[in-house]
């Protein structure tokens, strides 16, 4: 139900005219449609698997839910920095060999 829900509120935020999410010009391509459409996406997907675990009863309360959001970041994390080094040394030398 909520994944239909989540359909129909999209569709309902760009197919009716003078919809929100679109253009100046009424199309979708180049729009705040097209800009938020994958956050809405996952958005959508988070809501439901929080869901779909609380009527399943594999997350029970608050805490877990919260844990469950949490625990893709805390194995990421050593990642992120690695990231984040590995990409101030690729500008570093991208900036060295422009000139």
């Amino acid at each position: 139900f909520e994944g239909i829900f989540f359909l129909l509120l999209i569709l309902a935020l760009v197919l009716v005219p003078h919809a929100i999410l679109l253009n100046v010009m009424g199309g979708i391509e180049a729009s705040s449609f097209s800009r938020s459409i994958l956050p809405y996406i996952c958005f959508a997907v988070i809501v439901m698997s929080l869901s779909f675990g609380a009527v399943s009863n594999r997350l029970q309360g608050i805490e877990a839910m919260g844990e469950s959001l949490s625990e893709g970041i805390r194995m990421a994390a050593p990642y992120f920095v690695i990231y984040i080094l590995a990409n101030q040394l690729y500008s570093s030398i991208e900036y060295l060999f422009r000139i």
